[in-house]
């Protein structure tokens, strides 16, 4: 899955609904366009807004895991690390891009382009569903 798809998956299942209030104009531009890379975290929240579910899907193990907030998707991806034994090290040289738990501003934060590049690597997917 690449950032677009991302972006017209998230367009669709949000509809007609009102704009976001936690996100501002911007941000939400941002994911609906998918011209630029955003924050995982910034998806969540729009997620959580406009009531649509994200899950990463293990193509291996035919397993999801529900992902609502960054520390869900770091703790998964520690998991799915930990069950193939690879190390982060060996995931940031494969996928040529740094994974950290990095934090800015007190919160954890990735880049959708990063987390993506991740999760092809672990051979899973980002699925979304509508709760409503």
């Amino acid at each position: 899955m690449e950032r677009l798809e991302v972006s017209f998956i998230l367009t669709r299942l949000r509809g007609n609904r009102a704009r976001t209030k936690k996100l501002g104009k911007y941000a939400s531009d941002t994911i609906e366009t998918g011209r630029h890379s955003f924050p995982v975290s910034n998806m969540l929240i729009y997620c959580e807004d406009y009531d649509i579910g994200a899950v990463v899907y293990d193509k291996k193990r035919k397993f999801e895991y529900k992902v609502a907030d960054m520390d869900d998707v770091n703790q998964t991806i520690r998991f799915l690390l930990d069950w193939r034994h690879v190390s982060v090290n060996k995931l940031c040289r494969d996928i040529g891009r740094v994974y950290t738990d990095r934090e800015r501003d007190g919160k954890l934060s990735m880049s959708i382009d990063t987390f993506l590049k991740v999760l092809k690597y672990l051979d899973c997917e980002l699925r979304f569903k509508s709760n409503n």
